[in-house]
């Protein structure tokens, strides 16, 4: 532990973003590392819930740590299992026992997803919406079902069985969770949190 805090002056979060960038083969450029992931069709995602989540997604991620000193250090989480996580902290990789981590860790997360062409925040899964075409294509490598109108369940409810069958928050909307979980499950090629379980 103490190993991250005396290099927490190479482990400010915008040097963690762009080592995290690097990950989806990314190299970002000068300014606000969102703001630029964006012009490389990546999207930056924060949350806060512990552990659970973090296995549910699957990705590698930003973990800020603190100690009883008040200093902050913001390591890549890149590796997780049952009795520890792997971090990196520039070319260092330390691990660190759960029960350590936690001790550090406020549960607050952070990393990296690829949008699909044509996305906007709160889009619908409606047929008229831009990312219906995409979000068809997605499903119907998951769930086996053409994209085609007929006798097919609408996008909306298809979106829903998924969210339910992901353990997400079911309400037919496409956002970043749903869609990263989407990109996961359909086998899209993105970084994986090692030791996380596969997508069911």
């Amino acid at each position: 532990m103490e190993a991250a805090f005396t290099a927490a002056a190479s482990a400010d979060e915008a040097r963690a973003w762009r080592a995290l960038a690097r990950l989806w083969g990314v190299t970002l450029g000068p300014g606000e590392p969102c703001t630029v992931a964006v012009q490389q069709g990546l999207r930056c995602h924060r949350s806060r819930g512990g552990l659970p989540p973090v296995r549910q997604l699957g990705r590698p991620g930003i973990v800020k740590l603190a100690d009883d000193q008040g200093r902050t250090a913001h390591l890549l989480l890149t590796g997780l299992d049952g009795q520890k996580a792997t971090l990196r902290i520039g070319g260092t990789e330390l691990s660190m026992p759960l029960a350590q981590l936690a001790q550090a860790w406020r549960g607050e997360f952070a990393t990296l997803w690829r949008a699909p062409p044509g996305y906007r925040e709160a889009d619908t899964a409606e047929p008229g919406s831009s990312l219906a075409p995409w979000l068809g294509e997605r499903l119907a490598s998951v769930d086996g079902a053409a994209s085609a109108p007929g006798g097919d369940l609408p996008l909306r409810e298809r979106l829903f069985a998924f969210q339910l069958a992901q353990g997400l928050q079911p309400d037919g909307l496409a956002g970043p969770l749903t869609l990263m979980q989407l990109n996961r499950a359909s086998g899209i090629d993105e970084p994986r949190l090692l030791g996380a379980a596969r997508a069911p």
